[in-house]
């Protein structure tokens, strides 16, 4: 009779299992790991840096990963990162969408969102529908903000003249959304 009862117990699910290993709750966690929760169950992915070599390395191999040719970029602040990678990379226009990854720094990282946070600084003006389908982000921990909000607060004190236009907050990262888009986000520890 025992042997059966296990067999019923597996079916309709009353056999105990292993305890699983809980999540820890959202109070529980750090804001930079709750970015990270947010960030990767909304489908982005993310990498950790802990030395500027790992930022070299993720850019070769998300390059060969997703055998694209180069990447393409309009915010010259990390243009010296490409060439010290050793990546081919194109600053200009004439970019091909299928076969380039854009590359960029973002403004901020939001954590009640677990989304990020770019301006025309970064996508050049160009409708982020419209560039390469895969993107490759920079961050450092310094960038994380809590909300839009105070995210808005930061740039207004930041950029007193000269406020960057088309500031936009991207939350969906999973194929069937709406302006799909693959996104890595490698995060470095200044």
């Amino acid at each position: 009779m025992n042997a059966y009862m296990g067999v019923f117990d597996r079916l309709f699910g009353r056999k105990k299992n292993k305890p699983e290993q809980e999540e820890p709750r959202w109070s529980e966690m750090t804001p930079l790991e709750e970015f990270v929760k947010r960030f990767t169950d909304n489908g982005g992915l993310f990498l950790m840096a802990e030395k500027t070599d790992d930022i070299y390395r993720y850019l070769k191999q998300i390059l060969n990963e997703e055998e694209k040719e180069r990447y393409v970029l309009f915010d010259d602040a990390v243009e010296d990162v490409l060439r010290k990678a050793g990546t081919d990379y194109t600053s200009s226009q004439n970019f091909d969408k299928e076969n380039d990854i854009f590359f960029a720094p973002v403004m901020h990282l939001i954590r009640n969102r677990g989304g990020i946070m770019l301006s025309a600084n970064q996508t050049g003006g160009i409708p982020w529908k419209k560039l390469p389908g895969t993107a490759v982000l920079l961050a450092t921990p310094s960038q994380l903000e809590d909300d839009p909000h105070e995210a808005m607060g930061s740039i207004n004190r930041r950029f007193r003249n000269g406020y960057p236009e088309q500031i936009v907050t991207y939350t969906h990262f999973r194929p069937g959304d709406e302006d799909f888009k693959k996104v890595y986000l490698i995060l470095h520890y200044e």
